[in-house]
């Protein structure tokens, strides 16, 4: 608490008593917005207006919780300048206190004036009771108490329109999710428990982790009593693109919360090769797509195993097309193989007719 402003506060109370005689005092607005609830966690952030324009002061901002709740955390804040780094402490039982120091008295943040809103604090609980409610309730009586002054250090602002917040946390817990890549496909899995009053998840997909599109839709399968599990197959991906994914899980009521984002890729591959015509006798054309662009060799061996044929030829990433002449060759059957360094990509067997 500002234990250092106590003279001021005394002070400041007077003068707000005689002030309020000859018109309205200073008045300040707080609420509180949920921000997600799920997967364990309940986080709101708390917003602030003046019915004036001025800089927020050192202040106490004081609220209570339901016992469903618990830990409260600060994530983020809005406070920037002359302040000393605020904290979230919890004074009393079920009671927490966001306490603001400003050290350069007149460099407070600018309070937007009602109905426009300043950020103040992000802050994160600990889902206790997945069935019971949150019951955030500012507290401007007893001790200890919410205690708001501008920047100028003298002025103690009166409470005017304080809004709670009583919903009920997300009670889904996420227990898994993977992404696995199939030579064609990305397999996505994911388990959850809890599923009360919960609607289902709507699965997102990005291909720069930042803008996320929804891509499909799976309906909760409504089991409040075991964990469930979940398998959706993504055959609408290419080879060679990093594709992020998250689930935006939606509880009856509207409240959401997001999964942490996994990501899979899809290896490039070599596509099998296609020769015609085969059987042949003299010159066939050959057909193969490459994943990148490069150079290899290309080596046909006799039935023995004897290397009759070995060419260098360069490729492009995509469909690559070569006419090969096998006029030279004697009847029989014949191996083609493609490298790329010591590693085979492909082969083929040829059939020569005369």
């Amino acid at each position: 608490m500002i234990t250092a402003y106590r003279n001021i506060f005394i002070l400041s109370f007077s003068l707000l008593q005689i002030c309020s005689l000859f018109g309205q005092a200073s008045q300040y607005n707080l609420r509180f917005n949920l921000v997600s609830s799920g997967g364990g966690n309940y986080i709101v952030d708390i917003f602030m207006s003046f019915d004036q324009t001025g800089g927020l002061g050192s202040s106490n901002l004081v609220f209570t919780y339901s016992p469903d709740i618990s830990s409260p955390t600060l994530i983020s804040h809005g406070l920037s300048g002359s302040y000393s780094n605020p904290t979230l402490t919890t004074p009393a039982s079920n009671t927490a206190s966001f306490n603001v120091v400003l050290n350069n008295i007149g460099n407070g943040i600018g309070i937007a004036s009602s109905p426009s809103e300043t950020f103040i604090a992000r802050v994160n609980f600990s889902i206790g009771n997945p069935n019971g409610n949150s019951n955030l309730q500012w507290k401007t009586t007893g001790t200890p108490s919410t205690v708001v002054f501008l920047d100028d250090e003298t002025t103690l602002l009166n409470p005017n329109n304080l809004q709670n917040l009583n919903t009920s946390p997300l009670p889904l817990e996420l227990l898994s999710f993977t992404t696995t890549p199939k030579s064609k496909t990305i397999q996505l899995d994911w388990t959850s428990n809890n599923e009360i009053n919960f609607a289902g998840y709507e699965l997102q997909r990005s291909t720069d982790g930042k803008n996320f599109d929804k891509i499909a839709w799976i309906e909760s399968k409504a089991n409040p009593l075991s964990t469930e599990s979940y398998i959706y197959i993504d055959q609408t991906v290419r080879s060679g693109i990093v594709y992020y994914y998250r689930l935006k899980m939606i509880d009856t009521d509207g409240s959401f919360v997001y999964s942490p984002t996994r990501s899979a890729r899809l290896e490039e591959v070599w596509g099998n090769p296609f020769l015609y015509p085969n059987p042949t006798d003299q010159s066939s054309t050959l057909i193969f797509n490459a994943p990148v662009e490069g150079n290899g060799n290309l080596t046909i061996f006799d039935s023995t195993g004897r290397l009759v044929l070995i060419q260098e030829i360069n490729f492009s990433r995509g469909p690559n097309s070569y006419e090969v002449n096998l006029g030279y060759l004697a009847k029989g059957s014949y191996f083609m193989k493609f490298s790329e360094g010591p590693k085979v990509k492909w082969s083929i067997m040829i059939t020569k007719t005369n």
